[in-house]
């Protein structure tokens, strides 16, 4: 969702978390940013795609993120395209944060392969029957799921203490997954 801002000149730049620097993300069409030879500039890709990895900022999930935090969000959602292919929303709940990540993969094949390393990486990962093609949830609280083309990352750590952060990140995904329907 835009806010008035023209696509050919939206330059915005963010400082990632636990990132060493800043990153410029543009919505420029692929041939004008490739035609700048940056290799910081990051191409949100367009399309079905797209529009489908963005809802993770939509108004079902941040309802989903405030009952189940019992926490009423401090601003807006915020998403940005932080690679060509991931999309991440940061929920603010005023003490302490929840991001949302989405990453379109080529194939569903490919979402596969990346879920299953994440899977290899995590923390005795719980496997979450119903939810997406597959999903698991780490004993840390940080969720995974995969469907079709898309993996989405949900990253409850920084919540403020009290806060039941794998059951946010659950009730968030549950939202999340609802809203995807049918392949890009």
């Amino acid at each position: 969702m835009r806010r008035g801002v023209p696509a050919t000149a939206a330059f915005l730049a963010v400082c990632l978390p636990g990132a060493l620097g800043l990153a410029l993300v543009s919505t420029l069409p692929a041939a004008e940013a490739s035609s700048m030879n940056a290799p910081d500039v990051v191409v949100a890709p367009t399309g079905k795609a797209a529009e489908i990895a963005k809802e993770v900022c939509e108004e079902m999930v941040s309802s989903a993120v405030e009952e189940a935090s019992e926490l009423t969000l401090a601003a807006p959602p915020a998403g940005v395209w932080v690679a060509t292919n991931r999309f991440t929303c940061t929920y603010d709940v005023g003490s302490g944060t929840i991001v949302l990540g989405v990453r379109v993969l080529k194939s569903s094949g490919k979402a596969k392969t990346a879920f299953d390393q994440a899977k290899a990486k995590a923390k005795k990962p719980e496997r979450l029957n119903g939810l997406g093609q597959s999903a698991f949830q780490a004993s840390n609280g940080t969720l995974v799921a995969r469907k079709d083309q898309f993996l989405l990352t949900i990253d409850p750590l920084a919540l403020p203490e009290g806060v039941k952060k794998a059951d946010v990140a659950l009730a968030a995904s549950v939202a999340v997954l609802a809203c995807w329907t049918g392949e890009a």
